[in-house]
């Protein structure tokens, strides 16, 4: 049972406001503050048929900026050691099926599209399960042909995910030592980033220009 003695009684509705502690009882007990189920009916009524402002681009920049200043950010979360641990705990998650890897809906069917043609068994994100590799999740992969292909959205484009891209290229076929491949999603162009001497692009590029073909 709440003390009474950390109590109030809300100017709105005449219900009991408790207060956990002294301090906080002390610091309300004078002001004219309502409950919280008055507050929220108040807000409601205040920003009922308000449009509400979306954030722009730009405000969502600065954020980004702002929090990468942030002393938080510089000792502790921009550190190899923090990232490693975010990605473990991620993973261990995925594999506890607490959470679940992003993936790419439309590349999935041309991976789809190239298990029929070519005749291969290569996994992806809506045919079982994605292979891992050290800590990366790999977009599409041929267990006993050990072909890698990485399908790169238009945020790949960017500097910054340009310079993640080829770390993980480089962890994969180091762990691995795959044929791996990289399909552009804007141009839908594939190449080959490996130092295997086999080479399957034209294949592969034929195939993926064949799946859009028949969708046109």
């Amino acid at each position: 049972m709440q003390d009474i003695k950390y109590s109030k009684v809300c100017p709105k509705c005449n219900g009991t406001i408790y207060y956990k502690t002294i301090g906080s009882y002390q610091a309300n007990k004078n002001k004219n503050v309502p409950c919280r189920k008055c507050k929220g009916i108040h807000h409601s009524e205040i920003m009922l048929g308000r449009k509400r402002c979306t954030f722009t681009d730009q405000w969502r920049k600065n954020m980004a900026i702002s929090h990468k200043k942030s002393k938080i950010w510089k000792m502790s979360m921009n550190t190899p050691e923090y990232k490693e641990k975010h990605r473990q705990k991620m993973i261990r998650m995925i594999k506890e099926n607490k959470s679940q890897v992003a993936f790419n809906p439309k590349a999935c069917d041309v991976f789809d599209f190239i298990n029929q043609k070519l005749h291969w068994n290569g996994l992806h994100a809506q045919n079982g399960k994605e292979q891992v590799v050290d800590v990366f999740f790999l977009d599409y992969y041929v267990p006993n042909l050990n072909i890698a292909i990485e399908w790169d959205e238009k945020h790949h484009h960017k500097s910054s995910h340009r310079k993640r891209d080829g770390f993980k290229s480089k962890i994969v076929m180091d762990s691995i030592n795959c044929e791996f491949y990289r399909v552009d999603d804007m141009s839908k162009t594939i190449r080959k980033i490996d130092h295997l001497p086999i080479d399957r692009t034209n294949e592969l590029q034929q195939v993926i220009n064949e799946y859009y073909e028949t969708k046109k």
